[in-house]
């Protein structure tokens, strides 16, 4: 049985078995090197780093995730050169506390060799919400992609959030697989417990399945 690893306070507990693609969070120990190392920020010895991670089963494909959270106290990690996906190698070891910024991603991304969508907000409509350098740390609103499609099974990082130590928070969202199956979960963020599944808002749920219909469409093109 897999274990949720708490986002703040490591404690762990038990995920249910949902098939199909099942989320979790996984912290990311912070390599002093990308604190004190040349090309280092000192400012990232006050956060911690965790990975929104899906586990697909054998005959599954992830697709589509949204995701909101708001911090009432403390801030996601934004550095100045931060970006929305990740960063190549060689970026990294000119600007080591970069693999920490906080990013979306997705199974066939991480490989590198899939196209990745940002359409807009996961709640609401407007153009998707993530934490900048100078501008807002203390929320995200984000519907995310990705094309072309290809199965992939195993343990994957969909989105990277590094969150101050101080933080206080929740967190809400929704993982897609193979067309329209959807799992919905929520994260206390000052506990960090992934606790099951809600019932979406009628407008996030407009808005996840005609963004996994566009996908499927696509696919049916391929």
């Amino acid at each position: 049985m897999k274990l949720f690893v708490s986002m703040l306070a490591s404690v762990a507990a038990v995920t249910p078995v949902f098939g199909g693609v099942t989320p979790f969070f996984v912290e990311i120990p912070v390599d002093p090197n990308a604190i004190h190392g040349p090309g280092g920020d000192p400012s990232l010895a006050d956060f911690r780093t965790f990975d929104l991670c899906v586990s697909v089963d054998n005959g599954s494909r992830f697709s589509v995730s949204g995701l909101h959270l708001q911090l009432d106290t403390g801030s996601l990690y934004a550095p100045e050169f931060g970006a929305d996906t990740p960063f190549s190698a060689l970026a990294l070891e000119v600007f080591p506390h970069l693999e920490y910024d906080t990013y979306l991603t997705s199974p066939e991304h991480a490989i590198g060799s899939s196209f990745l969508a940002i359409p807009g907000r996961f709640i609401g409509t407007g153009p998707a919400e993530l934490p900048r350098w100078g501008g807002q740390v203390d929320h995200m609103n984000v519907a995310w992609g990705r094309y072309p499609s290809s199965f992939q099974q195993g343990e994957f990082a969909i989105a990277r959030l590094t969150i101050s130590r101080d933080a206080v928070g929740t967190l809400l969202g929704e993982v897609y697989w193979s067309g329209t199956n959807r799992r919905s979960f929520n994260a206390d963020i000052s506990s960090g417990e992934v606790l099951g599944s809600r019932v979406p808002e009628p407008a996030t749920m407009a808005t996840m399945l005609g963004w996994a219909g566009f996908l499927a469409s696509r696919r049916r093109r391929e």
